[in-house]
């Protein structure tokens, strides 16, 4: 069966059902779209011959989609991006309808083979176990914005009684998570990688979730949160599985975000103090909205009215007479080339700190935050901040195995971040529970979790 070619035009439809990314440029965000439903297409089709093999045929996909794409616009600097992408998705396609097919085929073999040896083994009684495990285990280290995927590799020998494989593969997770645990934790001391969170979600609440979630009138209102802002079944449709979430369902996080920040220094308990912009902020920093040769470019009158006190405080901030230069956080998500990050301005340590569920990086972005910060103190305080020698942070937290949950990592990474805890979820977690639990705090307009990490 042609694993491949069945996920990629599964993919392909919901991607021109839905669309990619946001609102505008529908034909940029089909082009990338369709580039991962190909990669997709071919980790399955690795899977087929061999499970853990698809997380690296994943990555090289990406590669070889940003490389040939790179290629194309080398050779004609006129063509059209999205047209470019679009062409390099439907070609990365039918390789991995190619190796599907092989895999198949390698797959189908190997059964006969294994029927074989039962066959000439039947006289004997003579079970035969194959332990031929001398393989390499390949961890995916670090995905650069525009660079190949770096692997290191790490040599396994095994010897494993039948029955036991199971117990292997447990213990095999068990050894990753470990490492996870060691990654450096740049805020304020916190371990970054925490020990995994036992939340689950009612059966009222999934019902809800399923409720909300469902196809039907994109239209129609499922919740007001306040005067002038509305959150449709569209909306919320983003929150169901393998789907990517828009600006509308980070934005209504953000908010109440910032509500339980103010919730938190009011009762006390030692919490750092936040900022939490919406999606926007970035858009308007970098002028991402605006054609060429604006596009793209660093811009400080966008966004300078943006943390004056009335508009602080209309954003719920509790310290809007301030201002934000005082506080411990600036929490910022980040949408660049359909993939959602967060960045935090570490005003207390001076660094920029981005986390990245995917590893790939976005140096623009981060720079931009360090001269913002910079401007911000000209502007607002009168004073010179040299933030050229702030550090720039991207601790390893490459903990998203699939191209749709980039956004409910985004938004995760925040809440802890705000908490001074460490992230206790996963991608199985991620899949479900994080978005039930995202969606319920949307309509229950108030964020679950509460307790503060320790907080020097």
């Amino acid at each position: 069966m042609e694993l491949g070619a069945q996920a990629y035009q599964q993919k392909k439809a919901a991607v021109e059902q839905v669309g990619w990314g946001r609102g505008g440029g529908e034909d940029l965000s089909l082009g990338r779209g369709l580039a991962h439903a190909a990669a997709e297409a071919a980790a399955a089709a690795a899977s087929a011959a061999d499970p853990r093999a698809g997380r690296e045929q994943f990555a090289r996909q990406i590669s070889q989609f940003r490389r040939s794409l790179e290629a194309r616009r080398a050779a004609d600097p006129g063509a059209r991006l999205a047209e470019g992408r679009r062409e390099v998705a439907e070609e990365m396609a039918r390789q991995a309808a190619a190796a599907a097919a092989a895999a198949a085929a390698a797959a189908a073999a190997a059964a006969a083979e294994e029927e074989e040896e039962e066959e000439e083994e039947e006289e004997t009684s003579v079970e035969v176990v194959e332990i031929e495990e001398e393989s390499s285990s390949v961890e995916i280290v670090e995905v650069e914005e525009e660079s190949s995927v770096e692997v290191i590799e790490r040599e396994e020998e095994s010897e494993e009684e039948e029955g036991e494989q199971e117990e292997s593969q447990e213990e095999f997770e068990e050894e990753e998570e470990e490492e996870e645990g060691e990654a450096p934790a740049p805020l304020g001391g916190i371990q970054l990688i925490a020990p995994r969170g036992d939340w689950q979600p009612t059966e009222a609440q999934l019902r809800r979730f399923r409720q909300v979630t469902k196809l039907g009138d994109q239209a129609e209102v499922l919740l007001i949160p306040n005067k002038g802002t509305e959150l449709i079944r569209k909306h919320f449709n983003t929150l169901a599985e393998k789907q990517w979430l828009n600006d509308e369902i980070i934005n209504a996080y953000m908010i109440l975000l910032q509500v339980r920040d103010t919730v938190l220094r009011e009762a006390g308990v030692g919490a750092p103090r936040c900022h939490f912009f919406n999606t926007f902020f970035m858009s308007k920093l970098l002028q991402l909205l605006k054609p060429p040769p604006k596009q793209g470019t660093y811009c400080y009158a966008e966004v300078q009215g943006w943390t004056k006190t009335p508009r602080l405080r209309a954003a719920g901030q509790a310290s809007a007479e301030e201002g934000l230069l005082g506080l411990d956080y600036i929490i910022v998500p980040v949408h660049y080339q359909s993939h959602w990050t967060c960045a935090v301005v570490d005003l207390r340590r001076k660094a920029i700190v981005f986390l990245d569920s995917l590893d790939y990086g976005n140096a623009r972005a981060l720079m931009a935050l360090r001269r913002w910060v910079a401007d911000e103190a000209r502007d607002k305080l009168k004073q010179k901040w040299d933030t050229a020698h702030w550090r720039v942070l991207t601790p390893k937290v490459k903990l998203q195995r699939n191209s749709c949950d980039c956004g409910v990592f985004a938004l995760l990474f925040a809440n802890r971040v705000a908490l001074n805890r460490g992230f206790d979820f996963r991608q199985d977690d991620v899949t479900l529970w994080g978005r039930v639990r995202v969606a319920n705090e949307i309509l229950d307009q108030k964020i679950y979790d509460h307790e503060v990490g320790p907080w020097p």
